[in-house]
């Protein structure tokens, strides 16, 4: 899904906000920054916040995440974690007001992020094991969220076998 071209805010608070941003804004003065974090940085993840582009929360954004961060930028393993509080946000704020932990749950694993922070929308039995159990999360969707969490963790020797002296 493309952002549109405008680039009138039209929301009315931190985390109640949707900035309309141009495709050409975009890639000329908002994500160029980014792109050299991942591609000449070699950044390996990012977080997701509250506010919204072009009316898809930045945390539901698939467009951001996926098309853009992953495979535009050469990035697959990228891990996305949201700010704290961010999933209850989708899940009570416009621009979406998902309405329900299911469907926060569901529009937030399917359009990019990896791991909830901060809040206990996806862990509760009404959040994301119910949307996987209802059909609105694939589990290879859940197997792609968690490779990409534990590889950082992976990089970093947290499972190695201790050194001994």
């Amino acid at each position: 899904m493309l952002p549109s071209d405008s680039t009138e805010n039209t929301g009315a608070g931190r985390g109640h906000d949707s900035y309309n941003i141009s495709t050409f804004d975009f890639f000329d003065t908002y994500l160029p920054a980014y792109k050299a974090a991942f591609q000449q940085g070699n950044a390996s993840g990012a977080m997701c916040s509250y506010n919204a582009e072009n009316g898809h929360p930045s945390c539901a954004n698939g467009w951001l995440l996926n098309e853009v961060l992953r495979k535009s930028w050469g990035k697959p393993d990228a891990l996305i974690t949201t700010d704290c509080g961010a999933v209850t946000d989708v899940m009570n704020n416009e621009p979406l007001k998902a309405g329900s932990k299911e469907l926060a749950s569901a529009w937030t694993i399917n359009n990019g992020t990896d791991l909830e922070m901060g809040d206990e929308v996806w862990g509760d039995p009404q959040g994301l094991a119910l949307a996987v159990k209802n059909g609105l999360v694939s589990e290879a969707t859940i197997d792609a969220s968690v490779r990409r969490t534990l590889l950082p963790l992976f990089w970093a020797g947290i499972f190695d076998e201790p050194a001994t002296i």
